[in-house]
C-alpha cells in the first residue's frame, strides 16, 4: 500500500504489473511428509479463460465449493477436505497437481481414485494428456522394509541430494495405472524445502516429455528430407550440363517444388523444435538446482536422462540443420538455374534481332530496288500527266513545243520524286529505331529489377 500511495501519481507502464508478478506466479508451498501428489500436464496450446476462475478449475470450484487460499493470473490454490488442487498456467499447457492429505498419504498404498477431481470426472481440464506423475513423500526414516527393498530394484533411479538431506526415485516408466510413479524421501529438510523441491521434481517430469513432443514430428518428415536430399545431387548434376530452354524450366519447376514442400514442414515443426530446444533447457536447469549426488549402484536422474533425454534432443536440433542446408541449397540451384534461363532467353532474343536486322536488310534492299522501279513508274505518269497539261497550254500558245516541253520535265520530276521517297523511308527508319530503343530500354530496366531483387535482403 506504501508504494502504491507513492506512486499514486505516476503513470505506470501497461506491463509493469504483469512484469512484477512474473517472479511471484508459481510461488512454493510448504509441505510435510508423508504426502501424495497426483499430478497432470494437459497441452492446451491456446489459453481459452482469462483467468483461472473462469476456467474448468473455477466451474469446479463452484460445484464442489473448494475454498481458493491463493490466486494469480497464472496459478491457484484450492482447498477441500479431500485434499488440495493446485492449478498453473502456462504458455501452452496447464498442470494440475492434488496433493493428499497426510491421513491417506502414510498408507503404502495409492490413495483412493475417487477423491482425485481428474479422475472420478469432477473436473474436466481443456486439452489434451501429456503427463501424468504420482509422486510419494514419505519420511526416510520410517520407511518400511517392503518399500526400501523395493526402491532398491535395479530399475530405479536415485539421487542423494543437498549432501544426503533428500532422496529422489523413479523409473521414469508409467505403471499399470499410466502414471509415471517418483518417490521422494526426506532426511533432514524443511516444509519449505521440500515444497521446492517437489515443484521442480513435477516439472522435471512435465518438461521432460513436453522437450520429447518434438522428435515423432521430426521422425514424420526425415523421409521427405532424405527424399529431397537423395534428388538434389542429380539435379545438381543437370546443372553442368547445357540443356535446352524448356528442359531447364521444367527443372526449375521441380527444385521450385522440393523448396515449397521443403519449406511447408520446417513450417510444421518449427515451433516444436523451438519449444524441444527450451523443454530441455529447463529441464537442465531443474536437474542443476537439485544438487544431485549419486546413490550407491545408482544412476542419478542426470545421467539417466542424459543419456535418454539429451539423443532426442540432439537429434531434433541435428535434423533441423539438416533441413535448413538442404533448404539453403535448393535455393542456390534455383539461382542458378533461373540465371541460366535468363541467359537463354537473351541469347534466343539476341539471335531473334539478328534476325530481324537480317531481314530488315533484305527489306530495305528490296525497298531501295521497289523505290527504283516506282520512280521510274511515277516519272512516266507524271510525264504523261505533265505532256497533257502542256497539250492543253499549246492550244492557247501554239508557240509552245509540247514534244520538247514534255521531255524537259522528266528531269525534274524524277528528281522530286526521288526526293520525296527520301523523306518518307528517313521518317519510316526513325520510327522503327525509336521502338527499338525503348525495347532495349525496357529489357534492361526489367533485367536491373530482377538483379536487385536477388540481391535484397531475404529473397
Amino acid at each position: 500500500m506504501t508504494e502504491v500511495t507513492a506512486l499514486a501519481g505516476l503513470r505506470a507502464h501497461p506491463l509493469r504489473k504483469a512484469v512484477l508478478g512474473e517472479l511471484h506466479a508459481r510461488p512454493f508451498v510448504s509441505v510435510s511428509t508423508p504426502r501424495q501428489f497426483v499430478h497432470y500436464a494437459f497441452l492446451t496450446r491456446t489459453r481459452q479463460a482469462q483467468t483461472p476462475l473462469q476456467g474448468p478449475v473455477g466451474r469446479w470450484v463452484d460445484q464442489t465449493g473448494a475454498t481458493v487460499s491463493s490466486l494469480s493470473d497464472k496459478s491457484l490454490l484450492a482447498d477441500k477436505a479431500e485434499g488440495r488442487l493446485r492449478w498453473e498456467g502456462h504458455n501452452e499447457f496447464d498442470t494440475y497437481t492434488w496433493e493428499i492429505p497426510p491421513s491417506q498419504a502414510a498408507s503404502d498404498a495409492p490413495a483412493p481414485r475417487p477423491n482425485d477431481p481428474i479422475l472420478n470426472g469432477a473436473l474436466r481440464p481443456d486439452g489434451e494428456l501429456i503427463a501424468a506423475v504420482r509422486l510419494r513423500l514419505l519420511d526416510e526414516t520410517t520407511l518400511d522394509l517392503p518399500t526400501r527393498e523395493r526402491l532398491r530394484e535395479p530399475a530405479y533411479n536415485a539421487s542423494r541430494l543437498d549432501g544426503g538431506r533428500a532422496t529422489i526415485c523413479s523409473t521414469f516408466a508409467p505403471d499399470g495405472d499410466g502414471f509415471v510413479e517418483i518417490w521422494v524421501l526426506n532426511s533432514a529438510m524443511s516444509g519449505f524445502e521440500l515444497g521446492a523441491l517437489v515443484q521442480r521434481v513435477l516439472e522435471i517430469e512435465t518438461y521432460r516429455c513436453l522437450a520429447l513432443l518434438g522428435l515423432p514430428i521430426i521422425q514424420a518428415q526425415a523421409p521427405a528430407i532424405q527424399a529431397a536430399e537423395d534428388e538434389l545431387p542429380p539435379m545438381l548434376a543437370r546443372l553442368s550440363v547445357q540443356a535446352d530452354l524448356e528442359d531447364s524450366r521444367r527443372l526449375l519447376s521441380r527444385i521450385s517444388k522440393l523448396s515449397a514442400d521443403l519449406e511447408a514442414a520446417s513450417a510444421a515443426m518449427a515451433f516444436r523444435v523451438a519449444a524441444t530446444r527450451a523443454y530441455h533447457e529447463i529441464v537442465q536447469l531443474r536437474l542443476a538446482a537439485l544438487g544431485e549426488d549419486a546413490a550407491v549402484g545408482r544412476c542419478t536422474w542426470s545421467a539417466f536422462l542424459a543419456r535418454r533425454l539429451d539423443p532426442a534432443v540432439r537429434t531434433c536440433m541435428a535434423m533441423e540443420d539438416r533441413q535448413r542446408r538442404l533448404s539453403e541449397r535448393l535455393g542456390r540451384a534455383g539461382q542458378l538455374l533461373t540465371t541460366r534461363i535468363e541467359l537463354s532467353m537473351q541469347q534466343q532474343n539476341q539471335e531473334m534481332l539478328a534476325a530481324l536486322n537480317e531481314r530488315a536488310r533484305l527489306q530495305l534492299s528490296l525497298q531501295h530496288t521497289v523505290e527504283g522501279l516506282s520512280v521510274v513508274a511515277m516519272t512516266y505518269y507524271g510525264a504523261s500527266v505533265f505532256h497533257y497539261l502542256a497539250l492543253g497550254a499549246h492550244s492557247r500558245a501554239p508557240w509552245l513545243d509540247v514534244e520538247l516541253a514534255t521531255g524537259l520535265s522528266i528531269a525534274p520530276i524524277a528528281l522530286v520524286l526521288m526526293f520525296s521517297l527520301g523523306l518518307i523511308r528517313r521518317a519510316h527508319v526513325e520510327r522503327q529505331a525509336g521502338k527499338l530503343r525503348r525495347l532495349s530500354w525496357s529489357a534492361t530496366y526489367n533485367r536491373i529489377r530482377r538483379w536487385r531483387r536477388r540481391q535484397a535482403p531475404g529473397s
